[in-house]
């Protein structure tokens, strides 16, 4: 009798706490995936992160240990649909119909039936254009200008920053196949010209 006290005496001292593991585990996971994310800020690496992240909070709820507030920070700065807009949309991209108003507008005919003119976004935020004559020579235009996304808004401005007027455009969908804009409005500073008509632009990846 006095041997089994003993026993149950030091199975009662030494039981652990499971918020112990449970805290330490969902912290080396959210630790392991914000080394990745940072050191490649993919939409991808910010998804996983935030999932990591969700996942501490759900696990570490009824822990009095744990940080949740500080994760709940890092939450809110993590755009990952942001990321993933800026990564879908570089590339090339065919207009396939402008809606005006409701209407669908008539395409103007192509000098090159066999080409197809295209808009190019670049990962360095260099914009280019491209279209092609009647002999189906490319024309390749690259405007002194750069592209930003900010949210849900699409925006051209002056590379050098001498011309201080944007356009912005609301970005409808963007998918690795479909691109959908809306015409936002022209800004001089925070001074807005909406545009008159409503204008909503389709494009299609080029194949």
């Amino acid at each position: 009798m006095a041997f089994s006290g003993i026993f149950m005496a030091c199975s009662d001292d030494d039981k652990i706490d499971p918020c112990v593991e449970i805290i330490a585990k969902s912290t080396e996971k959210v630790t392991k995936v914000a080394e990745k994310y940072a050191q490649e800020q993919t939409a991808e690496n910010c998804k996983a992160y935030k999932k990591a992240i969700e996942e501490y909070l759900v696990a570490t709820k009824e822990c009095p240990d744990a940080t949740p507030e500080k994760y709940k920070e890092v939450l809110k700065t993590l755009n990952c649909e942001e990321l993933e807009m800026k990564e879908n949309i570089v590339g090339k991209w065919v207009l396939v119909k402008v809606i005006e108003n409701g209407v669908e507008q008539k395409k103007e005919d192509n000098p090159c039936p066999a080409k197809k003119d295209y808009l190019e976004f670049l990962v360095n935020n260099i914009f280019k254009s491209v279209d092609y004559n009647q002999d189906c020579k490319e024309n390749v235009n690259v405007p002194n200008i750069l592209w930003e996304i900010n949210g849900n808004l699409l925006s051209f401005k002056d590379k050098e920053g001498k011309n201080k007027e944007k356009d912005v455009f609301i970005i409808k969908s963007l998918t690795a196949e479909e691109f959908v804009i809306q015409l936002e409005g022209l800004y001089l500073g925070d001074k807005k010209t909406p545009p008159e008509e409503e204008v909503i632009y389709y494009f299609k990846r080029m194949k």
